[in-house]
C-alpha cells in the first residue's frame, strides 16, 4: 500500500509539474510479458525436470530409509543393547543427512530459479527502456500499480514480442551438491 501511495504521489507531482508539456506515459503488464515468454516457459520446464529428478532421489532415499527402519525394529528383540543403540544413531545419522541434502537441492532450484528470472527481468527492463526511447514515452507504468489504464497506451504485446526474440530461452544453471 505504502508504495501504492508513493507511486501515486509522484505520478500527481511529475503531472502537476509538466502540465504545459504532454507527457507521454506508456503501460506494461509484467504478469502478461512474463505468462507469455518463451524464456520463462523453458526455465519454469527446466526447474520441473530438475525438481522431479530430485523427488526420484527422495522418493529412493526414503525407501531405503523405511527399510532400514524396519530391520531396525524387526532385529530389536535380538540386538544387544548396545547394538540397538548403534543401529539407532546411524539411522538418525542417515535421516538427519538426508533432510540436509533435501534443503540444499531446495536452495539450490531457488537459486538456479532466480539467478535465470534475473537474466529475464533485466532484458525486460532494456526492452521497456528501448521501446520507451524509440517511441518517445517520457514514463512506463507497471499495470499493478494501476486502477485503469487506457488500452491504447499499453506496449505489452511490444514488450512481450521484443522479449521473445531477444530472449527465446535461458539456461537454468543449478548448483550442485
Amino acid at each position: 500500500m505504502k508504495k501504492l501511495s508513493a507511486i501515486l504521489l509522484v505520478l500527481c507531482v511529475t503531472f502537476s509539474a509538466v502540465q504545459a508539456d504532454a507527457t507521454k506515459i506508456a503501460v506494461v503488464s509484467m504478469k502478461k510479458v512474463l505468462k507469455q515468454s518463451k524464456a520463462v516457459k523453458g526455465i519454469n520446464s527446466q526447474i520441473k525436470a530438475k525438481r522431479d529428478s530430485y523427488q526420484a532421489q527422495i522418493d529412493r532415499k526414503e525407501k531405503q530409509l523405511k527399510s532400514l527402519e524396519k530391520s531396525i525394529v524387526s532385529k530389536k528383540g535380538s540386538m544387544s543393547a548396545a547394538e540397538l543403540d548403534k543401529q539407532r544413531k546411524s539411522f538418525i545419522k542417515q535421516l538427519t543427512d538426508t533432510t540436509k541434502d533435501i534443503q540444499k537441492k531446495r536452495n539450490n532450484l531457488d537459486k538456479g530459479y532466480a539467478k535465470a528470472m534475473s537474466k529475464v527481468q533485466k532484458s525486460i527492463d532494456a526492452i521497456v527502456n528501448k521501446v520507451a526511447k524509440t517511441k518517445g514515452y517520457d514514463l512506463v507504468v507497471p499495470t499493478s500499480q494501476l486502477m485503469y489504464a487506457n488500452p491504447k497506451y499499453d506496449i505489452t504485446a511490444t514488450v512481450a514480442a521484443s522479449l521473445n526474440k531477444n530472449l527465446p530461452s535461458v539456461k537454468v544453471s543449478v548448483p550442485s551438491n
